[in-house]
């Protein structure tokens, strides 16, 4: 076996490390209800970029000793944004079919942010735009979805926060805009009253972005993930 080949197991193992450290937090939260999801969409999205962060220095290696085109290569960047994937989706239909199950009052629409999901999902796009990896179509076309319901979204936020009136709001559908989850089965969908959204948002009060003050997603130019493309 030469020193190419040892590289290679050795950097696959470690890689094999890291999924399985990854997988065992991320099916707990799958396990979650979908409220819970919900109350966990920051922690779950942290959770989603710690498997390409910390696989970033074995990708490296692996590409230095395999070369770009090798299959195996193309195979573990397929395994990790199948991750991201995952990751994104699994929150972002829970909160998408919250919305579109019931009205809602200002204060939770106002609450509701996609920029995250479509950041998430923007740097993610950029960073495998030169690997024909499997998981690559879904991703795109998932961006291209969440990315038109956070613009539609957000104008829709604008006219919310400029009624005077109160009460409760189901003028906005996303239609069929919905994205199966890939190699996920989604949780049942709890009964969500007002009071368990209100304790959602308390949790996340300190993250809660305002029409005024929202961010729109970036296009990922300084992104610190920016990296596969420039690998040599």
């Amino acid at each position: 076996m030469n020193l190419s080949e040892n590289n290679s197991e050795e950097v696959l193992a470690s890689l094999d490390a890291i999924f399985k450290e990854y997988d065992a937090t991320f099916t707990s939260f799958v396990s979650l209800s979908s409220t819970n999801i919900i109350k966990s969409k920051n922690k779950i999205l942290k959770h989603v970029r710690i498997i390409i962060t910390d696989s970033l220095s074995d990708v490296i290696l692996l590409k230095k000793t395999v070369g770009k085109d090798n299959a195996q290569y193309v195979q573990i960047i397929n395994e990790i944004y199948k991750r991201v994937y995952d990751g994104v989706l699994l929150v972002y239909n829970h909160e998408f079919n919250f919305l579109n199950s019931v009205a809602h009052t200002k204060k939770v629409i106002l609450a509701t942010n996609f920029a995250p999901y479509v950041s998430l999902l923007s740097e993610s796009s950029k960073n495998i735009s030169s690997i024909d990896c499997e998981v690559k179509q879904k991703l795109n076309h998932s961006l291209d979805v969440i990315k038109q319901n956070s613009n539609d979204f957000y104008d829709f936020k604008a006219q919310i926060k400029n009624r005077s009136i109160g009460g409760v709001f189901r003028d906005f559908v996303f239609g069929d805009n919905k994205i199966t989850l890939l190699n996920i089965t989604e949780n049942k969908i709890d009964d969500n009253s007002f009071d368990a959204f209100d304790a959602i948002l308390e949790d996340n009060k300190d993250a809660i972005v305002r029409p005024n003050d929202e961010k729109l997603p970036s296009d990922g130019k300084e992104s610190a993930l920016d990296r596969y493309s420039n690998l040599k």
